[in-house]
């Protein structure tokens, strides 16, 4: 989750350190050269194994206050000192209003289609369904949901930059389309994934859950855009029907259903099906305005 008013480098896994370790200092000097100015913050800690008092500290995240930086001048700050980073977060105050008008949307698929490929000589690799086409859903709440097939085939067409994540976390990294440890294809079925894990504590630990059976479900993070889906009705049910998306962010292997609107800009399904419902209610409303306006034309018409 981002900081209200923070943006967040975070330089290595938080799950590698020890969580009692973790200390906060601002300015001073990290990889023994670089001089951080006294408006970052840095967040050190010690490794898990190595919190012995002898034990030096390592810098594992750099804070930066939005009062003080913008997210162009911290990345700036970055690169100009060659530190390299895995993952960046903007300010929650600036992903606000980064998410403004985009309408972002999770899904949880509790799959059996998840699974380890474990081959001679090859890379160990997660491969699974993350978005089933053509089967209705389950109650989505009070509304149900299909989607239909090759549903992101203008998206791909693109070669987005998605990435691979542990319940949509955006530091608990897995993969990535853009150096191939992430490859995602369509076929009638769905939106196929295949992940090379890496070598790290988040990596390890999703292995080892998968390879247990604790993990079985995927989900992933859209935005569909307007115009990109019509509302229909299947056995009474209200249906929205998604004819194509207009941007896939993350796909994420999960421990938990996804549907709830826990972070910044994420709608639930409760605001979907409440933004639909109100729209027939505006559509009613001005049809029964049109239809007083008719009889009223026709009275006068009467008249005359």
């Amino acid at each position: 989750m981002p900081y209200e008013n923070e943006h967040s480098a975070r330089l290595k896994d938080p799950d590698d350190f020890d969580p009692d370790s973790f200390r906060r200092k601002a300015d001073g000097t990290i990889y023994g050269h670089i001089k951080v100015p006294e408006t970052i913050d840095v967040i050190w800690g010690k490794l898990k194994g190595a919190n012995k008092p002898s034990d030096y500290p390592i810098p594992q995240a750099l804070r930066f206050p939005t009062k003080d930086w913008t997210v162009a001048e911290a990345k700036k700050w970055l690169k100009d000192n060659d530190i390299k980073y895995i993952s960046f977060e903007a300010a929650e105050s600036e992903s606000k209003n980064r998410n403004l008008g985009k309408l972002i949307e999770r899904r949880y698929l509790p799959t059996k289609e998840i699974r380890m490929i474990n081959e001679e000589n090859q890379p160990t690799k997660i491969m699974g369904l993350a978005c089933v086409y053509g089967i209705l859903s389950d109650d989505l709440g009070g509304w149900k949901e299909l989607i239909e097939p090759y549903a992101l085939k203008n998206v791909l067409a693109n070669n987005p930059d998605v990435r691979a994540l542990v319940d949509h976390i955006s530091y608990k990294i897995l993969g990535r389309t853009t150096n191939g440890t992430l490859n995602i294809y369509e076929n009638s079925k769905g939106l196929n994934v295949e992940i090379i894990p890496p070598d790290t504590t988040t990596g390890k630990d999703i292995v080892i859950s998968l390879e247990r059976g604790d993990i079985s479900g995927m989900s992933i993070q859209f935005v569909v855009g307007e115009g990109n889906f019509e509302w229909i009705k299947i056995d009474e049910w209200d249906v929205r029907k998604v004819n194509s998306f207009n941007e896939l962010i993350d796909v994420s292997v999960v421990t938990f259903p996804a549907f709830s609107a826990t972070s910044v800009g994420i709608r639930s399904n409760q605001e979907i099906y409440d933004e639909y419902r109100n729209k027939l209610n505006q559509d009613k409303l001005l049809a029964e305005k049109l239809l007083k306006e008719k009889a009223k034309r026709d009275r006068d018409l009467d008249l005359i």
